[in-house]
Order: structure tokens, then sequence, then C-alpha cells
């Protein structure tokens, strides 16, 4: 300290020689080196408690912008981490989709095999049901027969034809015809008594032909019906089969509701912890913000403390006030800034909750339109064997068309997954990059912690000659002006350094809202994608009901139409392709203009404004590639 104070006298003594005889500089400083040196020095201490005040002050707010900066680069990775939660949200539910639609593409293929296997048994019915009006009718033609036929009563031993009475005769034709459920005892009792009757002798020819047309009917009708029985015997095994097999359906249908019921039960509980997740950062949020509170009320309280021993010191310059007025006006806005961080974080927390709320209504919603699709499934099993008269070729092409739809559909997917996953890559790529400006701002952080501690350990060192320098108090006031000089130029510097690192943040800024732009419209890209798929798969399903219920003409019109519509489908796709192939191309070209022009002005330290001429070609040409885009689109 000695050496310190000699050195600020021999520049004393320099600045009395060098000045004019009428300045305030050489009047005072007038003694020798010597006489400085035995001098007893006095130092005022309310004077170096307010420097150190305000030096604690200066680290303090300085701190405090590093940890806005590090508030701001934590909620740059919570944006992310959300936009990365929706990808695979997204992506769960498109993957939850496609299974059900695999499900019921295979429900419809189940029952066009049922109503296949229907319309088989009801042609067999059918043909069963012809054939027994076909012997219902010879039967009724041999009793017509046998009613026009005149019952000879002739005999080569008699004379005299007996004959019954007509009465006789009408009760003989009733009992004919009536119908009588006969077992196979009976009938052969009956052939038996055919063929006495046929080895009588007193029968003509004609009679015994008639006999033997009567027997060969009979055997005709007995291999029919064994015919028709053996049918109906096949036709109830293929009936049991097919109860078997829906039996079978109705079972994996359960089970796969069981396994969807445990799915949704999973999903819940994931979101009832991540529920208690947000509700904790929530907690830790206020607990954060009340201990902030804390501080600036402290800080609130020193700032009183300094206005006391403002008051107390008369000796105070305003220049001195003009700097504790802005000391408290960056408090204040400090404060303004942390109420707004906090407003914002609640901000978010409330869309978090939205937003697991509209999934829990999307999971409800599917619930509901799967017990529908059961229902539904139940009730065509209902009604299967009500179906009649659908031609087995018709439903061949069918569903060969349907295949080819399918298959149009599975390319259509394969497109969707591969743009996702190029999505998915480049939300990789941007992370990576937020890390190494997150690493690099750590250093920054880690540097000034070391000044930081340098500095303390200077105030230390300053306590210490403090404690022992307390007697000496009469010079005191020329140094602390010089001190205040050299403090003046030391936040003069500070302020330099502050603005240069805000020129340096600036740029960073600029790059994480260019690529979260990017990224949301990417998104939203994906988002219409889905939208547009999503309604060709219902007009592909309101074609094939309507498909059921037409005509074969009709078939084979709107199956040309379908694949004609699909042709331009697919050219469509094709040039939607090559659009979002220029779009990117140009889009890389702008980041690497825009990665030159700043690695040419990151070693200027000059702030720049909030909306950049970059930012201004950066927006028209992105609204002009958008619209680009559109145009091209309704062309198509």
């Amino acid at each position: 300290m000695k050496k310190c104070l000699t050195k600020r006298s021999d520049d004393d003594d320099r600045q009395s020689s060098y000045g004019s005889e009428g300045s305030t500089e050489s009047s005072i400083n007038l003694d020798t080196i010597t006489e400085d040196i035995d001098e007893a020095l006095e130092i005022d201490h309310t004077s170096f408690c307010y420097d150190h005040e305000v030096a604690l002050k200066l680290n303090a707010l300085a701190f405090g912008e590093e940890q806005i900066l590090k508030e701001q680069l934590e909620v740059a990775n919570s944006t992310i981490n959300e936009l990365q939660a929706s990808l695979t949200s997204r992506d769960n539910m498109s993957k939850i989709q496609e299974e059900y639609l695999s499900t019921i593409e295979k429900q419809n293929q189940k029952l066009h095999d049922m109503q296949h296997t229907c319309n088989c048994l009801k042609i067999k019915l059918a043909n069963s049901e012809e054939h027994n009006d076909l012997l219902e009718f010879q039967i009724l033609e041999l009793r017509e027969m046998s009613k026009d036929g005149e019952i000879s009563t002739e005999d080569r031993g008699t004379e005299t034809d007996v004959y019954l009475s007509d009465n006789d005769a009408e009760n003989i034709f009733e009992d004919i015809k009536a119908f009588v459920n006969m077992d196979a005892a009976t009938i052969e009792k009956a052939k038996n008594v055919l063929k006495d009757l046929r080895r009588l002798a007193c029968l003509k020819t004609t009679e015994r032909d008639a006999v033997k047309k009567i027997l060969q009917h009979i055997e005709n009708l007995e291999n029919k019906l064994s015919f028709a029985e053996t049918e109906l015997n096949m036709s109830t095994c293929e009936i049991r089969r097919l109860e078997s097999m829906k039996m079978d359906e109705i079972n994996e249908l359960k089970n796969q509701l069981a396994e969807a019921e445990a799915q949704t039960s999973k999903k819940k509980k994931e979101l009832k912890s991540e529920l208690e997740f947000a509700k904790k950062e929530c907690s830790k949020a206020t607990k954060n913000y009340l201990e902030k509170e804390k501080e600036n009320n402290n800080l609130a309280a020193c700032i009183k403390d300094l206005q006391v021993l403002l008051q107390k010191n008369e000796a105070l310059t305003f220049d001195e006030k003009k700097r504790v007025a802005e000391l408290e006006r960056q408090l204040n806005e400090i404060q303004a800034k942390h109420s707004q961080d906090v407003n914002n974080a609640q901000q978010k927390e409330d869309e978090k909750l939205a937003t697991i709320n509209n999934i829990t209504t999307e999971l409800n919603a599917i619930k509901k339109s799967f017990s529908d699709a059961v229902q539904e499934k139940d009730k065509l099993n209902d009604k299967i064997g009500q179906l009649q008269n659908i031609l087995i070729d018709k439903e061949k092409t069918f569903e060969a068309n349907i295949q080819e739809l399918n298959a149009n559909l599975t390319n259509l997917k394969e497109t969707y997954e591969k743009e996702k996953n190029t999505l998915v890559q480049e939300m990789e790529k941007t992370r990576t990059e937020l890390q190494q400006s997150n690493t690099s701002l750590k250093t920054t952080h880690d540097v000034c912690d070391l000044e930081r501690k340098k500095v303390a350990a200077a105030l230390k060192e300053a306590a210490e000659a403090k404690e022992k320098y307390e007697k000496e108090k009469q010079n005191q006031i020329i140094q602390f002006e010089k001190e205040k000089k050299e403090n003046e130029r030391a936040l003069a510097e500070a302020r330099t350094e502050i603005d240069a690192l805000k020129a340096q943040i600036r740029p960073i800024g600029s790059l994480l809202e260019r690529r979260f732009e990017e990224t949301r419209y990417r998104l939203q890209e994906a988002n219409k994608l889905n939208e547009k798929y999503e309604e060709m798969l219902k007009v592909a399903n309101s074609r094939i009901s309507e498909l059921q219920s037409s005509k074969e003409d009709v078939y084979l019109q709107e199956i040309q139409q379908l694949k004609i519509y699909n042709h331009e489908l697919e050219e469509q796709f094709a040039s939607q392709m090559e659009i979002i192939s220029a779009l990117k191309k140009k889009f890389l070209l702008l980041n690497n203009n825009t990665d030159t022009a700043e690695n040419e002005n990151w070693t200027k330290l000059t702030a720049q404004p909030k909306n950049s001429i970059e930012d201004e070609q950066y927006h028209s040409e992105g609204s002009s590639s958008v619209g680009s885009y559109s145009i091209v689109r309704n062309k198509v």
C-alpha cells in the first residue's frame, strides 16, 4: 500500500510540475515525495465501504445478466424438447392409426371370405330347393297319372268285370291326395307289393309297364333324396365351421381390445407422471421466484443502506447520485424481466396442460371409434346369414382393385416415413449446434467466475488493509477522487464489454429463431400431408362402400376412374417432392450466405438491431417460396 501511495504521490508531483500556477492541482501537490511518505495515512471508513458495496453491486449485475442468458438457453432447450415430444407423440398416433387401418383391412378381407362362403352355401341351397321342387312336381305328375289311369279288371278266367262303386273310388283317391310322412319300412313294403302286382298274370302289358315306371321313379326319388341329404349334411358342417371361425375372430377382437385398454392405461400413467413432473417444475420455478424476490428485497435493503450512507456523506457529487439512480433503474428492469420470465414459464405450463388434455380427448375418441367398429362387426356377423345373391367373379375383381389401392397407400406411407426421418435428422443437427453454443457460453461463464473470484480476493485484501489503516484518515479525499475516475473508466470498459457480449449473443439468437421457423414450417407441411392422406383414406372407404352396392358396369367405370385418380396423385406427389427439394437447396444456400456474413461480423463488437436486413431477406424469400409452392399445387 505504501508503494502504491508513493507512486500516486509521484504522479501528483508530476502533475504539479507541469500544471499552471493558478491550477488547483499545482496548489495542492506542493509536498515532496519524502514528506508524503512520512505523512500519516488516514482512510475514510464510510467512503471505503461505499466503494466496496458499489463494486459488489456491479458484480451482482454482471452475474444477473449471465443468469438471464442461462435462462434464455434453458428456455430454448425446453422448447426443443417440447417439439421433439410432440413429434414422438404424433409418430405414436400415426402408428396406432396404421394398426387400426390394418385391423380394419383384415376384418374386411374376412368379411369378403364369409360372404363368398355364404354365397356358395346359398347356391347349393338353391340347387337343393330346385331338386326338391322337381321331385314334388314329379310326384304330382304321378298322382295325376294315377288319377287318369283306368282300373282294368279283365281276367282270362272270368267273363264278368267287378268294379267298385263311385263313393269307394272317391275315398281311395282322396287318400292318395293326402301327403303322408312314410318310413323306409313302409316304402319297402309298398315296393314289394308293387313287385307282386307286376307278377300277376291278370295284368296287361301296359299296366305292367306302368308299374315298372312307378318302381323306377321311386328309385330315382330315393337317390335324389340321399343326394340332398348329403348336401344338407355338408352345408351343416360348413355352417359349424364358419361359426367356429367367427368365435375365434371374436376372441381375437376381445384380446385386441384388452391390449388397447392396457396401452391406454400405460399412456395415462405416463401422462400422469408427466403432469407430476410439470407440477414439480412449477414448484421449483415458484421456489426460484421466491428466492429471487428475497434477493431483490436484500438488494432493496442494500440500496436503502446506500441511500442512508449517501445522506451521511455530504461530499458526494451529482454524478454519483445519477449512478445510484441508474443502478435502481437497472434493478427495476431486472425485476421486470424476471416477472416476464415467470409469466412466460406459467404460460408454457398452461400450454402443456392443454396439450395433455387434448391427448386424453383424442384417446377417448379413438376408444369410442374402436368400440363402434366392434359393434358394427357384431352387427355384420349377425347379418351374414341374411345376405343374398352376390357373384364370385365380381368379388374377385373388386378384391384385386382393393389390393392395388392398398399397395398405393403403402407406397404413400413409405414416402411419408422417409420425409419424417429427414425432419428428425435435421432436428438432431440443430440440437447438436445448440449444445455447442451452450458449451461456448459455459466457458465464458467460467471465465467470468474466475474474474469474480479474483475481485473477491482483492476485496479481501482491501478489507485486511482497512483493518490495519483505520486510524489514518487525512489524505483520503484526493485518493478517492482518483479512484472515482478509475471506477468510472472501469464502468465504461465494463459497459463496452457488455455491449460487445450482447452484439455477440445477437447472431446466436437470430440463428435460433431461423431454425425454429424452419422446423415450424416443416411441421406445418407434414401436418398438411397427414390431412391429405386421411382425406384420401376417407374417400377410398366411401368409394368401397358405394362399390359394394353397385352393379358390374358401375364397378368397371369407377375402377378406371380410381386408376386415373391414383396416377394423378402420383404425379402430384412427384411434383411436390421436386418443389421440396428446390426449397431445401434455396434454404441451404441462404444458410451458407448467412454463416459467412456472421463469421465476418463476429469480430465487430457492435450491437445489432433486432430486425436486421438478413432477417428481412430471409422472411421475404420464405414467403416467396411458399407462394410459389401454393401456385404449383393449384395448377396440379
